[in-house]
């Protein structure tokens, strides 16, 4: 007595897809295939990240108190002052808002990517969550305290739950993630830090 065939492909671990002799299932851990590659967003992307580069420069070369306050390392006149306007006016928060929102497409994309052969897309994300965290503490403790690498795994364990949601679901559970504690904490103590080294 013949037995009827499940639809679609099946679900099946990560190891379990790297292991198959289908192609098809092979590699899905990795970088999307230039093929599959969106252009504007990686464009988009590299926007963005060159808009963060031009206002950590300022970071690196000057006391963290000049981010807010220019005229606590040099003058507020001339070329400084035109700098210091464009930069928070176009720059400052702006390309961070774009990177994050990639960062969610990104999610998205990847999990539909490796779901529509599939194989879950959970273990491969919580991975990447997990590097990324780690490559945050090592470069935040060890040769840069602005790193947000970190941020952005914290952040990306919670939104890969939210990636099947409807718009009414993100739109109700925004002002709660806006209001997330550890994310106002770690940016006031970047912008801020204690000089005595002590908590307050």
């Amino acid at each position: 007595m013949a037995t009827e065939r499940p639809l679609g492909p099946p679900v099946m671990t990560l190891d379990e897809a790297q292991r198959t002799p289908n192609a098809a299932y092979r590699g899905l851990a990795g970088p999307a295939n230039r093929r599959d590659r969106i252009v504007p967003i990686d464009v988009l992307r590299g926007f963005a990240l060159l808009g963060i580069l031009v206002m950590n420069i300022q970071s690196f070369a000057m006391p963290d108190a000049a981010y807010l306050n220019p005229t606590a390392y040099g003058d507020l006149t001339g070329a400084n002052w035109i700098v210091w306007v464009l930069g928070h006016l176009l720059v400052d928060e702006k390309m961070f808002g774009i990177f994050s929102m990639l960062f969610g497409a990104g999610i998205v994309l990847m999990s539909d990517r490796i779901s529509r052969f599939g194989a879950m897309a959970g273990p491969v994300h919580y991975r990447r969550m997990g590097w990324l965290m780690l490559f945050g503490l090592l470069h935040g403790h060890l040769l840069w305290s602005g790193d947000i690498l970190w941020l952005y795994g914290l952040g990306g364990l919670v939104a890969f739950l939210f990636r099947n949601q409807s718009p009414r679901v993100l739109l109700a559970s925004a002002p709660g993630d806006l209001r997330d504690p550890v994310w106002a904490l770690s940016r006031a103590r970047s912008l801020h830090p204690n000089p005595s080294g002590r908590d307050a």
